[in-house]
């Protein structure tokens, strides 16, 4: 698989397994280059698959609580505030 940012070789990183919505197994890879993390399973996933996954993810999370990711919302609002930032220069 190569990197979607510099388009060179990556290689095996970890593996992760979640297990909400349903016990699912992360294949992760990292770009031997520029250090791009990916993850191959769902880059490998239909949109199809992906839509049914973040639907059934999703759908018991709504709002704060996310067992799999309690920092999500401060994660989401950092990731916004450097976002803004650099979009006014």
């Amino acid at each position: 698989m190569q990197c979607a940012i510099c388009n060179k070789p990556t290689e095996p990183f970890l593996e992760k397994t979640f297990e909400i919505p349903f016990p699912f197994e992360v294949h992760y890879r990292k770009c031997t280059h520029c250090g791009f993390v990916i993850s191959a399973t769902h880059h490998a996933m239909s949109d199809a698959e992906k839509d049914r996954l973040n639907s059934a993810y999703h759908a018991d999370h709504s709002g704060e609580n996310n067992p799999n990711d309690p920092n999500w919302l401060t994660r989401i609002e950092a990731q916004a505030d450097t976002i803004c930032r650099a979009a006014q220069g």
